[in-house]
């Protein structure tokens, strides 16, 4: 019998070689794979989704921005999906949620384009004294790198 952490090892195995061979048609599946409750089976869930950079699964996972145990995850994987998944951290910027707005702001410094200027110039007028000065600097970062991108 299969010990727990050759299980784990096992599903881990089975999540890259979706990825890996299944491409972009395995991300729904990737998806649903999310809903479970194994949170070491999520890193790799989350690592082949970043590579993949598929637009379907930018908002499900930024919705997992305000979650206190896939915050982390969620956020490096958008990051790793870099613009593409623009318009899904848009959305959660806007959130009701102070959490996974802040991360937002945030990661909208990271990967945002002048597409994210409007909803980073209303953090500035936030009521939580985090999100302005996230919004703050993330307004500049994407500056720099819309004058940057514009020099060249």
């Amino acid at each position: 019998m299969a010990t727990s952490s050759q299980f784990h090892f096992d599903h881990a195995k089975g999540v890259r070689g979706l990825a890996r061979w299944g491409g972009k048609s395995s991300v729904p599946t990737l998806l649903a794979l999310l809903s479970n409750d194994d949170h070491f089976l999520h890193d790799e869930i989350y690592n082949a989704l970043g590579k993949l950079q598929d637009p379907r699964a930018a908002a499900p996972v930024a919705m997992k921005l305000g979650d206190f145990f896939e915050s982390g995850k969620a956020r490096q994987c958008l990051r790793e999906m870099g613009e593409t998944a623009e318009d899904a951290v848009i959305a959660v910027a806007s959130s009701a949620d102070p959490t996974a707005c802040l991360a937002a702001v945030q990661l909208l410094g990271e990967i945002g384009t002048k597409k994210s200027m409007p909803v980073l110039r209303k953090g500035l007028r936030s009521g939580n004294p985090k999100v302005r000065l996230a919004a703050k600097v993330s307004l500049d970062q994407v500056r720099s790198r819309q004058s940057s991108d514009d020099d060249k």
